[in-house]
């Protein structure tokens, strides 16, 4: 299970890297406008972060990696759950660096409210862990490559619901963000039962 985790995280090294150079760029630009716009900052620099799971999926079809796998000692099971802590890992490496730069943004701007940034954060880990719980069934279902063109739709559809958090009550957001993140984290176990059974009937 660690070896399948540290597989994508190794290949995909450079690529967390250059998110971390995308949500730099952002930052500055976001700095410059001066008008703190650190809900839609965080919730970009996450789902930019979780793309990257989509990336995992294409680049294991086009490698046929799924059957070469299956001949070592590993379960379907396995793999599936692979890419459900691969998921949570991204989700974690882009919360840490949206609070950083977050952090950065507020302290620029001179409007750090580390409350409202924690909540933007957390919001945004929860709208992202919803997204790839629904995601992930159907990859495993019909494939990346039949499904990137619907995984496009709705990574655009979630990049717009974030840019509306801004507009929400901030008192309600504070006070019930926490429950973003594990309401995620929940709709993603029910998601890796659920994928699981998939992709035990899956012919590969």
């Amino acid at each position: 299970m660690t070896g399948l985790l540290m597989k994508d995280l190794l290949r995909f090294r450079w690529s967390i890297l250059g998110m971390l150079g995308v949500m730099a760029t952002c930052g500055v630009v976001f700095s410059m406008r001066g008008d703190g716009s650190v809900s839609l900052f965080c919730g970009m620099s996450i789902v930019l972060v979780l793309i990257i799971t989509d990336s995992s999926f294409l680049d294991d079809a086009l490698a046929r990696w799924d059957r070469y796998a299956l001949c070592l000692p590993v379960r379907r099971r396995d793999l599936v759950a692979s890419k459900y802590l691969f998921v949570i890992t991204l989700a974690v490496i882009g919360a840490a660096l949206a609070f950083v730069m977050g952090t950065v943004i507020g302290f620029l701007c001179q409007e750090l409210l580390l409350e409202e940034l924690v909540s933007s954060i957390a919001a945004a880990i929860g709208e992202g862990l919803l997204i790839m719980s629904i995601q992930l069934p159907l990859i495993f279902k019909f494939g990346i490559k039949k499904f990137r063109f619907i995984i496009l739709g709705a990574m655009l559809i979630s990049l717009v619901m974030i840019s509306l958090l801004p507009l929400l009550n901030l008192s309600i957001l504070m006070t019930q963000a926490w429950l973003a993140p594990l309401a995620g984290l929940l709709f993603l176990g029910l998601s890796y039962f659920i994928s699981v059974a998939i992709f035990q009937r899956k012919e590969l």
